[in-house]
């Protein structure tokens, strides 16, 4: 699940929403895993082009193939949502 960029402030805010959405009771709880991402240079090589189209797809396959890194992963974060919200 991507939250987007709003920083930790935006996710307290926006996971309990989700949890009353997804209609679980407050028994119930779940744990919310947040890893920051962020793209490459070899990410940011492929971006603009045009989606469906086969050169697209050749060098996105070339990208697989040499092993380029296209994110940069940060730390997981782990958060139970239900009967209590421990901060991210």
């Amino acid at each position: 699940m991507i939250l987007g960029a709003g920083g930790d402030l935006t996710r307290l805010l926006l996971v309990p929403a989700i949890h009353s959405v997804l209609v679980h009771p407050g028994g119930f709880p779940f744990n919310l895993i947040d890893v920051e991402l962020k793209p490459t240079a070899a990410f940011r090589e492929i971006e603009p082009l045009r989606k469906g189209v086969e050169s697209t797809a050749e060098r996105v396959r070339t990208a697989a193939l040499l092993n380029e890194k296209l994110f940069d992963f940060g730390v997981p974060r782990m958060a139970k949502i239900g009967e209590s919200c421990d901060k991210l």
